[in-house]
């Protein structure tokens, strides 16, 4: 009888577990992403706004976004000015990068959530146009710019802008 081999077990490496987030930084990492998200958004309702300051609902259309009686009170009195001047928007602003500051609240729980942020924000496309055709030049950046953004979550996980505050002088990105 011919002799018998044994096949040859060879040992696997273990494959190292890849990091994973735990749950409150995997909850606070979606909080983020959701009011980042939220604070583009609001850009981009404000241009619209602001493309038509005349139109009648452009606050209430703001108004979802904004959190603070302090942006409530700025927004009812933007478009007003606007018209006031005979200004119009064209163009929009972006997010470019946005760094967390701070976060404050439990990522887990249903309760009060805020984020802090430096946005970089990128006003260039933006030009406030004067009745005439002119350019408003005050109202424009030439260069994106930080702002300073709070963001806080509000019932039915909608976040709103608290506070929304470009660096004076301004501080470019």
């Amino acid at each position: 009888m011919a002799p018998t081999s044994s096949p040859t077990v060879t040992a696997s490496p273990t494959p190292s577990p890849s990091p994973t987030l735990n749950e409150e930084e995997a909850a606070k990492q979606e909080n983020i992403d959701a009011a980042s998200e939220r604070y583009a958004e609001y850009l981009q309702v404000t241009a619209s706004v602001l493309a038509d300051p005349s139109a009648t609902g452009g606050f209430e259309k703001i108004r979802p976004y904004i959190g603070s009686e302090e942006m409530v009170t700025w927004w009812r009195s933007i478009p007003k000015q606007f018209v006031d001047l005979g200004y119009h928007q064209t163009g929009r602003a972006t997010v470019k990068s946005a760094n967390v500051t701070r976060y404050e609240g439990d990522p887990l729980s249903d309760g009060t959530q805020i984020v802090h942020m430096e946005a970089c924000v990128d006003g260039t496309a933006i030009e406030v146009v004067a009745a005439d055709g002119s350019a408003a030049t005050s109202y424009t950046a030439p260069t994106p710019v930080i702002i300073d953004v709070v963001m806080q979550r509000q019932p039915g996980n909608r976040w709103t802008v608290q506070q929304d505050t470009t660096r004076q002088p301004f501080e470019e990105c």
